[in-house]
């Protein structure tokens, strides 16, 4: 499973990302500036960081990366919300 570190690289050139919704590809990860140099803006749990996403329309979106192996049990709940969110979710969610 990929680090912490190695997302926020990954994330700062989405179109390389192989998951990432085609649509998403033009956008970019908010930064904050952390010693002079631009560091993705994540906010991390125990098992993913979450960064806000700019679409080139201006619209924000949060988007999920796991950084932990994910069981059958959690993969089941997050496809059980995948499924729920296009018809029940705010304009900000990506599923």
């Amino acid at each position: 499973m990929p680090s912490r570190a190695e997302l926020d690289e990954a994330i700062l050139a989405p179109a390389r990302l192989r998951l990432v919704p085609k649509d998403l590809h033009d956008g970019s990860v908010e930064t904050i500036a952390l010693g002079g140099v631009g560091t993705p803006w994540g906010l991390g749990g125990q098992f993913a960081v979450v960064y806000k996403f700019r679409l080139p329309s201006g619209q924000y979106k949060a988007i999920r990366c796991f950084y932990t192996d994910v069981g059958p049990e959690m993969q089941q709940r997050y496809q059980r919300l995948n499924d729920l969110l296009p018809n029940h979710a705010s304009r900000r969610v990506v599923g």
